[in-house]
């Protein structure tokens, strides 16, 4: 085994410049290991004579220039070989009371094939220089938390497949070159808290097959990320989990959101964001979530920008659509809305800022009450004054209006809606089934900018149906 393991490590020196073994000494008395650059304390394990639990936070560091740990090799002075079979450092708590945080800026790669289990919160944070990590692939401790968040230059990280039964908070945050695919087979919870990848733009592929509850910002930004794989009985979907992960399909969220859910946003006072700016989430959403409780709104900005989204459907009733949930979606998007109105309409819940903009379907049934919501922060042109001349519109704060040409000059945006009339120089709407022009109640500003969207009968099939 540990032949295979050395060759393994050659190839990957050879392809990824790993650096070549440096043994290391350890000296039984004065419990250290040294290779001339790094010293560190070492205890041998209690259920072994040549294993070694190495105690990086009472190590020093006696060079000036970046050098790596290679833990490959270990021998003392008789030739006796050893293994790191764990390794702890610096806590992110107290950096000032360890030696070797004060060199995280002197780590270049940190290899130990023996190493079964890290220890100490933050035990590589920030370790700015940090290119490579090879630990045994049998790893089953990872540390409390933040092990390698912030190691911006960390590119090889072995093994991919991590038999961990929880990821410590902001495992490998803001580690940005880290690419392509990681998986916790065994993965159940979590130390604390999320943000595991949050800022890896080149990661491709996680998998937790067994994780249920996915906390706050764990993959925001994670620019590449173009699969996910989680518990098909996944319950809880915090704030903020996916935002800015641009590349993620529709397929991959949708499986995500099953009728089982119990939660959408981390708290009832904090539920937004959860998939802004997912460019790529294509396709339909069916909202269907009959077990939310305290969190059953739509969430601030949760889909917004996302820009391929093209049909919304409420299966079940939301209490509020807040602001910027469903704004800036894929040109002339439809949404659905269930039956009952909702309470409160937040301003930015829906449209788009240039046309063509999107279409709210309502039941004829209850246009007065949603209506009534709506106007309270968006200007609402019912279709009988979209011919009327004189309409204009005072915004909340009673000091700007906007006039039926404001709102005009938005519309014709939209062309597959309406059109401007030569025969009588004016809008003509191109859909009979059109309630109203929506845009945006806002004092002062660009008001070509504001979002927009039209609001249409449904049928009472369910279908929709466009007369035109």
């Amino acid at each position: 085994m540990k032949i295979y393991i050395k060759c393994i490590i050659a190839v990957l020196a050879a392809i990824t410049g790993i650096s070549a073994n440096a043994a290391f000494t350890y000296d039984s008395a004065a419990k250290t290991l040294t290779d001339g650059i790094w010293t560190l304390h070492a205890e041998l394990a209690k259920n072994s004579t040549d294993e070694l639990e190495v105690n990086g936070s009472k190590g020093s560091f006696n060079g000036t220039e970046p050098s790596p740990i290679n833990l490959t090799d270990i021998y003392d002075s008789e030739g006796k070989r050893y293994k790191a079979v764990s390794f702890e450092t610096f806590s992110h708590h107290k950096p000032e009371s360890s030696t070797l945080s004060e060199h995280i800026d002197k780590l270049t790669e940190f290899i130990a094939p023996d190493c079964r289990k890290l220890a100490g919160s933050g035990c590589f944070k920030n370790c700015s220089v940090l290119t490579n990590v090879y630990l045994n692939s049998s790893v089953t401790n990872f540390a409390g938390h933040r092990p390698f968040g912030g190691c911006s230059s960390l590119k090889l990280f072995f093994p991919r497949e991590l038999n961990i039964t929880t990821i410590p908070t902001e495992a490998f945050k803001d580690c940005a070159k880290l690419a392509g695919e990681f998986s916790f087979p065994k993965c159940t919870g979590n130390n604390g808290g999320g943000g595991w990848f949050n800022g890896c733009e080149e990661i491709e592929s996680i998998k937790m097959p067994l994780m249920t509850s996915i906390p706050g910002s764990s993959f925001s930004n994670c620019k590449k990320l173009k699969y996910v794989e989680f518990s098909k009985e996944i319950s809880e979907i915090s704030s903020w989990v996916f935002s800015g992960c641009v590349s993620l399909p529709g397929d991959c969220i949708r499986a995500m959101l099953n009728p089982g859910i119990t939660r959408l946003g981390t708290n009832d006072g904090d539920v937004k964001y959860i998939f802004s700016n997912c460019s790529s989430f294509d396709g339909a959403l069916e909202w269907n979530f009959p077990n939310l409780a305290s969190t059953n709104v739509v969430g601030l900005g949760y889909f917004q920008g996302c820009t391929s989204l093209q049909e919304v459907v409420f299966k079940t009733y939301v209490y509020e659509i807040r602001g910027s949930a469903f704004c800036n979606l894929a040109p002339g998007a439809e949404i659905f809305m269930h039956p009952e109105p909702v309470k409160i309409f937040e301003a930015l819940s829906v449209g788009n800022a240039k046309g063509p903009f999107i279409k709210v379907y309502i039941d004829e049934e209850s246009e007065d009450e949603w209506v009534d919501v709506i106007d309270k922060t968006y200007h609402v042109l019912r279709k009988e004054n979209f011919n009327n001349r004189s309409w204009s519109d005072k915004t909340n704060d009673g000091k700007s209006t906007r006039s039926r040409d404001d709102m005009v000059a938005r519309m014709i945006e939209d062309q597959l809606m309406c059109a401007k009339d030569p025969n009588i120089d004016d809008v003509k709407i191109n859909q009979r089934n059109v309630i109203a022009f929506c845009m945006q109640d806002k004092s002062g500003g660009k008001f070509s900018d504001y979002p927009c969207f039209w609001l249409i009968k449904k049928s009472k099939t369910g279908l929709k149906v466009i007369v035109r």
